[in-house]
C-alpha cells in the first residue's frame, strides 16, 4: 500500500511522522515517499517506499499523539508543541524561564534546539538532563541581566 498525503505514521521508538506526498526519483523511476517529523516540519525527509514500508507503521488515530505534547497548528500543518509557543510569547526572561521549568518533564532534544535558537544561543549534544540544566542557567543569566527599567 503506498501512503498518502497527511497520513500518520509511527516508527518502533513511537515518534510520529506525516507524510508530505508519494513520490518518483527523477533518474531511476524508484517509488519514494516524503515526509516530515510532526513536531518539526522543517525536518523533511525522503526514504524509498519499500524502506519506509519496513520502517513505519500507520497510525489510524491522530490521539496517538503524545498527551505530553499537545499538538498546534501551524501555518504549514506541522505540529508545534504548546509549551513551546508560550515559551516564545513570554514577554520576558522570568516568565520564560518559569515557563521553561514546567517543560522538565516533556523537554526532547528537538525542543530544547528550539528553545535555544530563540534565544540565540546552542547548547551541545549531551545527555538531555544536561542539556536543560545548561539552558536552564543560560535563561538565569539572560534574566539576571534583564533590564526592567523605563528609560
Amino acid at each position: 500500500m503506498i501512503p498518502e498525503a497527511n497520513e500518520l505514521y509511527k516508527d518502533r521508538y513511537g515518534n510520529l511522522i506525516r507524510v508530505i506526498s508519494p513520490a518518483s526519483d527523477i533518474t531511476s523511476g524508484e517509488r519514494t515517499v516524503v515526509f516530515c517529523d510532526i513536531y518539526d516540519a522543517a525536518r523533511v525527509y525522503t526514504a524509498a517506499l519499500k524502506d519506509f514500508q519496513a520502517l513505519y507503521l500507520k497510525t489510524q488515530r491522530p490521539d496517538d499523539i503524545s498527551p505530553e505534547q499537545p499538538e498546534i497548528q501551524d501555518s504549514q500543518g506541522a505540529g508545534v508543541p504548546e509549551e513551546l509557543l508560550k515559551f516564545l510569547d513570554a514577554e520576558t526572561f522570568e516568565e520564560k524561564l518559569e515557563i521553561f521549568h514546567g517543560m522538565r518533564g516533556i523537554a526532547d532534544d528537538a525542543l530544547i534546539d528550539a528553545v535555544a535558537v530563540s534565544l540565540d544561543t546552542e547548547i551541545a549534544a549531551g545527555a538531555l538532563e544536561d542539556r536543560f540544566e545548561k539552558l536552564e542557567e543560560h535563561l538565569k543569566t539572560l534574566k539576571k541581566y534583564e533590564c526592567n527599567r523605563l528609560r
